[in-house]
């Protein structure tokens, strides 16, 4: 992917494409935050915003921002991380099509989210992921995207309500994101861990209580 794309963005510059160039600094941004290159993938999505001026294309740029967003959390730079997803709740307005402004919304909200869980703002990660339940409900079908965003928003619910030792709204959101119709592939084993991690606090609540009937 990196070889390739490599060649094509060469290739792009020798002609003076822009959207060309566009396309190859973001994949080879993506390759290198895959590799969990931050520094790396935030160069090429530094020149790939320098072609902005020759290429209208917002959708492009809030794929860019995401992918800012996901490498600024990768080196605990949440605030950066939000400043850039906060971009994209403007760009997300001018959308036309209804349904890619839904999904690029969803997917925002739940970067968001992610980055409130991780700054150990709960209240504020439980706010984006209602938002994200609430832009659900504009559409007349959820599609496999919107699902998945869906899906996230009620894990990440979950782990918020467990940090906050609510324990039975953390059951309700875990139930909730069973529900989903997706399955979130090598990433499912956060259901799982976070059902292990309801069934530990909820023993920990029990056994206390063994202890004082038995006095």
């Amino acid at each position: 992917m990196i070889q390739l794309n490599l060649s094509i963005l060469e290739d792009s510059k020798l002609i003076n494409y822009p959207k060309g160039k566009v396309y190859a600094c973001y994949n080879l941004a993506l390759a290198f935050s895959m590799q969990y290159r931050y520094n790396k993938s935030n160069y090429y999505l530094k020149l790939m915003e320098s072609e902005f001026k020759n290429l209208d294309d917002e959708d492009e740029e809030i794929s860019m921002n995401l992918l800012y967003s996901m490498n600024y959390k990768g080196i605990k730079m949440y605030d950066e991380a939000l400043k850039k997803l906060r971009k994209n709740i403007v760009l997300a307005n001018n959308i036309k099509v209804d349904s890619i402004r839904y999904s690029s919304n969803a997917m925002t909200l739940v970067e968001m989210a992610k980055s409130y869980i991780e700054k150990k703002s709960y209240d504020s990660a439980t706010y984006y992921c209602k938002r994200v339940i609430e832009e659900m409900k504009k559409p007349k079908n959820l599609n496999s995207g919107l699902n998945t965003s869906l899906k996230i928003a009620l894990l990440i619910l979950t782990e918020a309500k467990l940090k906050e030792n609510k324990i039975d709204s953390a059951e309700y959101y875990i139930k909730s994101a069973q529900a989903v119709p997706i399955v979130l592939g090598n990433n499912e084993f956060r259901t799982f861990k976070l059902l292990g991690e309801i069934n530990e606090a909820k023993n920990s609540m029990i056994q206390p209580l063994q202890i004082i009937k038995k006095q």
